[in-house]
């Protein structure tokens, strides 16, 4: 199997497990006359690591006061860059060992 040398690591899967969510309608098994919701457990892969240690970079990122008191629309896509710079620096210290 060849990897893509310009495929980001996402660290895999954070969260994943099972759901109860809405699935159907008991009408879809033949009972016209019922609107009720049918509920199923669900497998749901949750986010990848990466998503989720950027966002906790990201809420650092935000949370600074100096970063607050000059906010505005130009500076969100470098904050953005920053946030998943630090998520796959924190990749890749996690695989070199530092958890």
């Amino acid at each position: 199997m060849m990897v893509d040398s310009n495929q980001i690591d996402d660290g895999g899967l954070a969260f994943p497990g099972k759901r109860n969510q809405q699935v159907g309608m008991v009408s879809d098994y033949g009972f016209s006359d019922d609107d009720s919701p049918t509920f199923a457990e669900v497998e749901h892969p949750g986010m990848s690591l990466r998503d989720y240690f950027a966002a906790q970079a990201l809420a650092g990122i935000c949370a600074n006061t100096a970063w607050n008191d000059t906010f505005h629309s130009s500076v969100s896509a470098p904050s953005a860059h920053a946030a998943y710079s630090m998520a796959d620096a924190m990749i890749a210290a996690r695989k070199a060992g530092a958890a």
